[in-house]
């Protein structure tokens, strides 16, 4: 009995390892597909449906972009930007050379209730609705997995940071590190 119990442990661990190395191959295979070309912003092409203050139209170094499709829970998603708040704040008073993106395509069933979510929260950022799935369309190299949706861009719309810098603390590491380093190379 006890050679069974090492048996299917052993055939566990194993399974366990395979799984991971697979996982990893995945990660890396997606990202490699997300930094294949620059990204495309056309948020002009879609409508702003929530900005508590000015509208950021001044071009920037960097943008964070978030972006959430009919796959995804939109009004979930855009509930959990509220987390954002802190983070947007502490980015603009440490830096102008940082722009926002939250790109919503909910799904025509979860639309009435993604636009009541979105008219009752106060961000201090532009929040889009993609109606058309304009975002999806000039980006088909975005993964479909919403692990890929947050990411940092550069001026040319190069992805330079994958993750969420709110959730990852070696996501925000980096980014402070890039934003300081621009700084130092601009100076």
């Amino acid at each position: 009995m006890s050679k069974l119990i090492s048996d299917v442990t052993l055939a566990i661990l194993a399974l366990v390892c395979i799984s991971s190395c697979n996982r990893e191959r995945v990660v890396r295979d997606n990202i490699v597909q997300l930094t294949s070309r620059p990204v495309t912003l056309s948020c002009n092409s879609m409508r702003l449906i929530a900005c508590e203050n000015m509208i950021d139209t001044i071009p920037k170094q960097f943008y964070w972009v978030v972006y959430s499709d009919s796959v995804d829970c939109s009004t979930c998603r855009l509930t959990n930007l509220l987390q954002w708040g802190d983070f947007i704040h502490k980015v603009k008073n440490g830096t102008d050379n940082v722009g926002f993106r939250f790109i919503f395509s909910p799904s025509r069933r979860d639309m009435g209730a993604f636009m009541c979510t979105a008219g009752t929260l106060k961000l201090s950022s532009q929040i889009y609705l993609d109606s058309s799935n304009v975002f999806a369309r000039q980006n088909p190299h975005v993964p479909n997995d919403v692990l890929y949706h947050t990411f940092l861009l550069d001026e040319d719309g190069n992805v330079l940071l994958v993750g969420d810098p709110v959730r990852n603390i070696e996501i925000n590491k980096m980014f402070w590190e890039l934003v300081m380093n621009s700084r130092l190379e601009n100076t």
